[in-house]
């Protein structure tokens, strides 16, 4: 018993805790009671190893698949390199420009004022992305601030996007981790284009049963995210961004 209690730690990262625990139930039979209660509190306190590609419904896949286009847009950081302001204002501004298509979209970006887009609607999505609000509001390549105001500056993106999950990992602890492929056609490719046609269930769909009528993906991606509930509703923050 002491060499197993020892060790247990070691065991715990090759085995699930409530694997093992079946199977000592054998050898609890007939333990002290205070060793089974050292046993149970191991279990209890070590934390859970991450689960494997979770199955998604084709509804969740779809709601991810959105989740990763946009992050791709996104600048790349790493969980203990969090972006500063300007690579926040930059994000947020051109996600409001050309990804977002909420029912608000109007009264977000102003188009009698060239496409202004306000310094609330920019804390507002880098609050919703990345938990945060900006600290300094500035002009920054491609957005000018003026009078709270970021103005885009001559920027165009009208290229079809999509993504497809390769792998959805609980990692126990209100984290998930998502590997994604990103694909991309250009406005000029898009007539006749499998990937611009298929609405994203049917994408989903088709390309779990036949991947090879699919191109290569135009590149890879990996997002590690945080739930986070508020006022009754879930969402999820990014805290790492890797492409």
């Amino acid at each position: 018993w002491t060499d197993c209690i020892s060790s247990g730690r070691l065991i715990f990262k090759v085995y699930p805790p409530l694997v093992i625990f079946r199977r000592c139930l054998s050898i609890l039979e007939g333990t002290p009671f205070l060793l089974v209660i050292l046993f149970t509190q191991l279990i209890l306190r070590y934390p859970q190893t991450p689960r494997d590609h979770v199955s998604l419904s084709v509804e969740e896949e779809v709601k991810w698949m959105k989740f990763c286009r946009d992050a791709f847009s996104f600048e790349s950081f790493e969980r203990d390199s969090p972006p500063d302001d300007r690579t926040l204002i930059r994000d947020v501004a051109f996600y409001l420009l050309f990804r977002y298509d909420g029912p608000d979209r109007e009264q977000l970006l102003n188009e009698a004022d060239n496409c202004a887009i306000s310094k609330e609607a920019v804390d507002r999505f880098s609050e919703e992305f990345f938990g945060r609000r900006i600290k300094v509001h500035q002009s920054v390549m491609g957005f000018e601030y003026v009078d709270g105001k970021y103005y885009p500056a001559g920027m165009d993106d009208h290229n079809f996007k999509t993504t497809h999950i390769q792998k959805f990992i609980d990692n126990g602890d209100e984290t998930y981790t998502i590997e994604y492929d990103f694909y991309m056609v250009l406005e000029d490719e898009l007539e006749g284009n499998v990937l611009a046609q298929l609405k994203p269930e049917e994408f989903v769909n088709a390309i779990h049963e036949r991947p090879q009528d699919f191109p290569p993906p135009f590149a890879e991606g990996r997002i590690l995210v945080k739930k986070v509930k508020e006022d009754g509703r879930e969402r999820y923050i990014i805290l790492e961004n890797i492409k």
